[in-house]
């Protein structure tokens, strides 16, 4: 559909081995730092802007 929802965004990450399966809260909370109109997902431009600004502030 366009956007990445938290759930996606978790989904992915467990994939990868970069996230536990369990920390669907620290998936919300990152899309909550980069969701700029706040409806609750990422559309590409919000996405880009979190993998741009990963290292410095998601850890």
């Amino acid at each position: 559909d366009g956007f990445i929802s938290s759930e996606e965004l978790q989904s992915a990450l467990c994939k990868l081995g970069l996230l536990d399966e369990q920390c669907g809260k620290d998936c919300k909370s990152m899309i909550n730092v980069y969701d700029t109109n706040s409806d609750g997902k990422l559309d590409f431009e919000e996405f880009k802007n979190m993998m741009l600004h990963s290292d410095s502030q998601i850890a």
